[in-house]
């Protein structure tokens, strides 16, 4: 599975460990949700950096003091259509996790950019799409994002709405 980023393809550093099988004790695992939570001393004392894997029905506010130690947030898309993972990626970094957000499942290259502005870092796709849709097609969607966000706070700089209430171009 592909790692996406802002400057293109790289390969993924993580292993996802299933619940049924043993953690080692060296490199860089990620675990479900379920099994951090019931695991947490023993899996943050080990060496080797840990993640977590959380579904689109992730409650950030209920369960964000319990990431402490967790370097990597892994969320789930189960389809492209479903856009509950950018909200969970932006609520993650609103209330202050500073570690790396990665976008698991089947995201499409036009999507990179929304991802990448609500505060997602990498995204995982199936091979079977990073055939589909090679390394160029990402790079170029990253290129061609609007310069402005309707939103605030996506981007540095003054929303569409900000701009037209100060008479600002857009």
């Amino acid at each position: 599975m592909p790692i996406v980023t802002e400057r293109g393809f790289g390969p993924d550093g993580w292993a996802t460990v299933a619940d049924e099988t043993a953690v080692a004790d060296g490199g860089d695992v990620i675990v479900s949700w379920k099994r951090f939570v019931a695991e947490a001393a023993t899996l943050t004392g080990r060496a080797g950096r840990i993640g977590v894997a959380v579904g689109p029905d992730f409650d950030v506010d209920l369960h964000v003091a319990g990431l402490d130690g967790v370097a990597l947030v892994a969320i789930a898309f189960a389809k492209f259509a479903d856009g509950r993972g950018f909200s969970i990626a932006r609520r993650l970094r609103d209330r202050g996790f500073a570690g790396t957000i990665r976008a698991v499942g089947p995201l499409i290259a036009e999507q990179a950019p929304m991802a990448f502005a609500c505060g997602i870092d990498e995204i995982a796709i199936p091979d079977d799409l990073a055939a589909r849709q090679p390394e160029s097609r990402w790079l170029r969607a990253v290129e061609l994002r609007a310069a402005v966000s309707y939103q605030r706070g996506y981007r540095t700089g003054a929303s569409v709405f900000d701009q037209r209430s100060t008479g600002g171009a857009a």
